[in-house]
């Protein structure tokens, strides 16, 4: 869930993750996510001003997507330079994604 919605409290989570995982209570929710913070897949973020949980996010890379970024009037040459930095962003990440199956195939036994 995070992977797909970003940075959540515990609370959002229990409530997005319903259909993929029950969590008997926020104790529960929060014992996962000290689990997944010890094993470095999840990172506890500093509380924002004014909130009353912190947030989570996942720590599977450091690239953050913002959907307001793209502005259709720019030059032809910077979108050129942005799809080619972007294709290489992909490859990364889809070095990362082989890296990742691998550490899971190796903890999970398979």
């Amino acid at each position: 869930m995070l992977l797909l919605r970003g940075a959540q409290t515990s609370g959002e989570l229990r409530t997005r993750t319903q259909r993929l995982c029950t969590f008997n209570d926020m104790a529960d929710v929060e014992a996962t996510l000290t689990s997944m913070v010890e094993q470095q897949w999840v990172q506890k973020l500093p509380r924002e001003a004014g909130k009353r949980e912190s947030r989570y996010r996942h720590v599977f890379t450091d690239v953050s997507i913002d959907s307001n970024t793209y502005q259709g009037d720019e030059p032809e040459e910077d979108r050129a330079s942005d799809n080619l930095s972007l294709s290489q962003r992909v490859t990364a990440l889809e070095q990362e994604v082989a890296e990742l199956r691998q550490m899971l195939d190796t903890v999970l036994g398979q």
